[in-house]
Parts: structure tokens; C-alpha cells; sequence
């Protein structure tokens, strides 16, 4: 059996932005790191950056909950996208497609009420 599963933990490092397909599905996309454990040979900790696509509602609960610098949980697959430009240079990217997208409360902690007034400006 092949499972095509990853869950990453990081932090969104571009805004979301959220189009509606022209059949009417909300996709919401964004950049997304996670920094590695280890450090390399200098010391440092490296990152790792990747495209996320959000489907359907829970792209429109994130565009409306999550903003830059957010610390989230996402579960999802991989799909990797290969194109070529016009000087003919091959590219790549990797690109998850989340299934579930959380909050992390590792750092900080979350009250959705608190969140709601902050959104309805009471």
C-alpha cells in the first residue's frame, strides 16, 4: 500500500491569498517553513520552504484566522510541480495540499474568542 502523508510544523512566512476557482471552489495558498533540528557544518539551522494549497472552507477559515508569522500544524499530501522557463531552465516545487490545518499551541496559546472579538471589533 502507498501512503502519500506528511504532517509539518512551522510557521507562515507570505500572506495567504484566496481566489475562487472559476467552478466556484475557494483555493487559499501561502508559504510556509519549518525549521530542521539539526544545524549543518557552521552551525546553523536550516529551513525548509513550502507552497501550501488550502481547499473549501477551511481555505476561507484560514485566510480569515491565520495571517503571517502564525505557527500551524498541517497535514496534507505531496505533489511535486516541474516546469520549464522560458530561457528553458528546468524548475521544480514541492506543494502541499492540506487535509488539516491547526493552530500550534507549542509557543503561544489561542482563544477563539478573543480572535473573534478581534475580528468583529468589539
Amino acid at each position: 500500500m502507498q501512503n502519500n502523508q506528511v504532517t509539518l510544523l512551522g510557521n507562515i512566512v507570505r500572506p495567504p491569498e484566496i481566489i475562487s476557482t472559476s467552478n466556484g471552489h475557494q483555493l487559499s495558498r501561502f508559504r510556509f517553513a519549518c525549521n530542521r533540528r539539526a544545524s549543518n557544518k557552521e552551525g546553523e539551522r536550516q529551513t525548509d520552504f513550502f507552497d501550501v494549497e488550502v481547499w473549501g472552507r477551511q481555505a476561507e477559515n484560514l485566510n480569515s484566522s491565520c495571517s503571517v508569522g502564525d505557527r500551524l500544524i498541517i497535514i496534507g499530501r505531496l505533489r511535486q510541480q516541474d516546469w520549464m522557463d522560458k530561457e528553458g531552465v528546468r524548475h521544480n516545487r514541492t506543494i502541499i495540499t492540506a487535509e488539516a490545518v491547526g493552530l500550534s499551541l507549542q509557543f503561544s496559546s489561542y482563544s477563539s474568542r478573543a480572535r473573534e472579538e478581534a475580528i468583529i471589533g468589539d
